[in-house]
């Protein structure tokens, strides 16, 4: 296929050229041979064809000029770091983002260990990320923790891939790195903020629950533990619903659920009555919405036993 393009090629360029010969014959000023007359001929085509062929090499080097100054715009001003590093961590290539974001100039990068900016406890994740890359020549990713050259810690993100060269022999791999320090500072901000939410449903006086879709306790507070009377949510969860209430209970609530699927309420409050671990019957005050547990939709229910006071409600109507 090659070879035919060459020839279509080769045509094509003598014909432009028998063109340009054409319409500026050349001048000879003394008889010559029919041999001679072709020879001269034939080297005039031959002169106006390597014209040709040198204006077309040097359009297609501006070309390939403009692309690769365009490539490498692209390449330094990305918004992610790129380093180009060899099995010693040597820095091959790096582009302006990546230099940037460890605050030093390019050509001081370029020959130095990508390892003097890391981190002494992420050294080692590091190290395994890089060798599994380079052994199974599989992209890798890992997070570690990375210091500017003025010392200023940052996590980052590593996405490495192999650089494949000949008989898939790989002796280099591109790294890109991206600080995700402040998506880090907002998971450790949620994390505190769950883990305060936690201990302040661990210590409430009312029985709290996280409750799926489905139904199924996802977390149990000590207090609804207690009122149930069961040890763990385990054990809360091994029990079916309708075993956890009263039959007149458990009916509300399966025409509840059915409402809740059409009205959707973002808050409720109902009387319950629940069946113990024991056997006895307590009577609860229960308010629910939902919630985002773990990013996710749940359903929060709050405990209130009332059973002292249903109790009470019923002796002073009896009295009366």
């Amino acid at each position: 296929m090659d070879k035919e393009k060459s020839k279509v090629r080769a045509s094509l360029l003598r014909k432009r050229a028998e063109k340009i010969l054409s319409k500026n014959p050349q001048d000879i000023q003394a008889p010559a041979s029919s041999d001679i007359l072709k020879l001269i001929h034939e080297l005039n085509i031959q002169q106006i064809e390597l014209g040709i062929q040198n204006e077309e090499t040097r359009r297609l080097q501006l070309v390939l000029d403009e692309t690769r100054d365009r490539f490498q715009q692209l390449y330094d001003y990305a918004p992610t770091g790129f380093f180009t590093l060899n099995p010693n961590s040597l820095i091959a290539e790096v582009n302006l983002t990546g230099s940037k974001l460890l605050g030093t100039e390019k050509h001081q990068l370029i020959g130095t260990s990508f390892t003097a900016y890391i981190s002494t406890d992420s050294q080692d994740n590091f190290q395994g990320h890089q060798k599994e890359v380079f052994k199974t020549g599989h992209e890798g990713n890992c997070e570690i923790k990375m210091l500017k050259a003025d010392n200023t810690l940052f996590h980052a993100q590593l996405r490495s891939i192999p650089v494949m060269e000949k008989e898939g022999k790989i002796n280099f791999i591109r790294t890109a790195v991206t600080d995700i320090t402040e998506r880090k500072k907002s998971e450790e901000t949620l994390r505190a903020s769950e883990e305060n939410f936690r201990n302040s449903m661990n210590n409430s006086p009312l029985g709290i629950r996280i409750v799926s879709e489905s139904g199924q306790t996802l977390y149990a507070n000590q207090a609804i533990l207690d009122i149930y009377g069961y040890h763990n949510t385990e054990e809360l969860n091994l029990i079916t619903v309708n075993q956890r209430f009263t039959p007149a209970s458990y009916a509300e609530l399966c025409t509840r659920r059915e409402k809740r699927e059409h009205s959707k309420p973002a808050e409720e409050s109902y009387e319950i009555s629940i069946v113990r671990l024991d056997g006895t019957v307590r009577r609860l005050q229960v308010f629910q919405k939902e919630v985002l547990w773990g990013g996710k939709p749940h359903f929060q229910i709050i405990y209130q036993d009332i059973t002292e006071r249903k109790q009470a409600e019923e002796m002073a109507q009896a009295i009366t």
